[in-house]
């Protein structure tokens, strides 16, 4: 068995040994600090699962990559703007998939993009007083790690595609590298999990193991793709800048988590990043309990009356 498919076997331990050391968020958390979040300490704890908290601490990552013909346009500000056709991919489910998962409308996920977009001088186009330069493509979903196939291609696979969404195509590329020398190294496994460069990085910053963390995770993610306008309608459409946002899924839902991490993001699109923003940050919100019901086993619709109740 080589390196990297020894390391494989170790990622769920390693995911939740990375978890251990959470990084402080670049930004403090909006709101008064409460004695669970003391400032001489990076952990945030709770006794509640995040789908019982009133305001969950969401761990977020923004990046935004330009190419090379983004890099020679004009600077877009809101003095300045530029104007898009949106339109919608749809949404994806990635990896291993939850029955039930519910979601955003493409509609809805538009009006919170162009909400977001606006912030840096991306408008809709309203016609021909201002036409669009730009075909912006988005796309939205779920990405789980895979638990249900033994391959390891399969597995390399999906950690790249998390890494891409995670810190864009630089920090997947050099995942891709790490994996590669890792499946190189020989020696006793104990060495390997310990020297292995996926590990190494992991220790080389707070903000590298959030980045490691985030991307072995289960994920909601948003993508928006800028492409020229005019080269939309061919085979060689032109990309000029991509911007991907993650948030944590573990314990949360999409139709609560995805509009706050858009919001978040409205500062980077467009922009070239050299690596992701990432930070941690309060959602808003309230929770609802409900009357306590005891429900029949044969018909999971149907309460049993207190009467009938055991």
């Amino acid at each position: 068995m080589n390196a990297f498919r020894t390391l494989l076997l170790g990622l769920p331990l390693a995911s939740a040994v990375f978890a251990q050391n959470p990084p402080a968020p670049p930004a403090e958390a909006p709101g008064p600090a409460t004695p669970a979040e003391s400032k001489t300490t990076h952990f945030v704890f709770s006794l509640l699962p995040k789908s019982f908290q009133k305001n969950p601490i969401l761990d977020y990552t923004v990046i935004s990559e330009r190419t090379d013909a983004g890099r020679k346009l004009s600077p877009v500000s809101p003095d300045m703007p530029a104007y898009y056709v949106a339109f919608s991919a749809g949404f994806r489910q990635i990896g291993d998939t939850y029955y039930g998962e519910k979601t955003l409308t493409p509609d809805s996920v538009e009006r919170l993009l162009a909400k977001s977009l606006k912030t840096n001088g991306y408008l809709p186009s309203d016609g021909p007083a201002h036409p669009p330069s730009l075909l912006i493509i988005y796309s939205w979903g779920s990405h789980n790690r895979e638990t249900l196939t033994e391959s390891p291609t399969e597995i390399e696979g999906s950690m790249l595609d998390a890494a891409a969404l995670v810190g864009g195509d630089r920090f997947a590329q050099r995942m891709g590298k790490m994996i590669q020398e890792t499946d190189e190294m020989s020696g006793p496994p104990e060495l390997v999990s310990f020297a292995n460069p996926i590990h190494l990085f992991s220790l080389s910053g707070p903000k590298h193991d959030f980045m490691l963390t985030q991307a072995l995770g289960d994920l909601y993610f948003v993508v928006a793709s800028a492409y020229d306008y005019q080269s939309a309608a061919s085979n060689q459409r032109i990309l000029l800048w991509r911007s991907r946002m993650t948030v944590s899924s573990a314990g949360v839902n999409q139709e609560r988590t995805l509009p706050a991490l858009i919001a978040s993001a409205a500062p980077y699109f467009g922009r070239d990043m050299a690596e992701p923003e990432v930070f941690m940050q309060r959602r808003e919100g309230h929770v609802e309990v409900g009357p306590l019901r005891v429900m029949d086993v044969n018909d999971p619709t149907k309460p049993i009356e207190p009467a009938q109740a055991p």
